[in-house]
């Protein structure tokens, strides 16, 4: 993936790393523009860990431009602090996101690449600030940017495996079905819980 910088509306900056197949690799009519928020404590390298591992095999696979950014106050993007009163850090995301982030990489990216729309893909604490973006896009009369859809990843409600033993039906003195696994009528040998 190759690296990027704009200077945004506000005058702050965003960078990260995108994935623009050329055209002509095309086979699919719509074309997302998908942006990738990475987690806490990353930045926009956790979308093109390594040459095997990156958001931009599929990319060019699929012919569908991917764009992580390194998220405000996170790289080299600019500083969303100080967070002011009645507001937290994903608002301010968020905000940012919206009214800054996305417009850019739209005009930049998706008009010119023939993308029909943005699809936010949140990981963990990036979903956060994804999710204040999409609510404040759907308050626009005129979007500065279409957006598709939100892919989050990596953020719920539910307890670690790794942590926390999930209640379980003992088949036999090495077997066991997991509650969330019955329905899909699947045992797991219970050594393998113990990794």
């Amino acid at each position: 993936m190759q690296p990027f910088k704009y200077i945004l509306s506000n005058n702050g900056t965003v960078t990260g790393v995108h994935s623009i197949p050329p055209k002509s690799v095309r086979s699919i009519e719509h074309c997302p523009l998908i942006v990738g928020l990475h987690g806490g404590t990353y930045d926009s390298q956790y979308f093109d860990a390594t040459p095997k591992v990156s958001a931009s095999l599929a990319s060019v696979a699929f012919g569908v431009p991917f764009i992580a950014i390194d998220r405000p106050s996170y790289g080299g993007t600019s500083s969303i602090l100080p967070i002011p009163d009645q507001s937290d850090f994903p608002q301010e995301t968020g905000r940012w996101l919206h009214h800054y982030i996305l417009p850019k990489l739209w005009t930049e990216v998706g008009v010119p690449n023939g993308c029909n729309c943005i699809v936010l893909l949140g990981h963990s604490l990036g979903v956060m600030g994804a999710i204040v973006a999409c609510a404040l896009h759907t308050q626009d009369n005129i979007p500065l940017y279409p957006l598709g859809g939100l892919i989050a990843s990596g953020m719920g409600n539910t307890s670690s495996l790794k942590t926390d033993m999930p209640s379980f039906v003992p088949i036999d003195s090495s077997h066991l079905v997991l509650r969330f696994w019955r329905r899909a009528n699947v045992s797991m040998p219970y050594h393998l819980l113990q990794r």
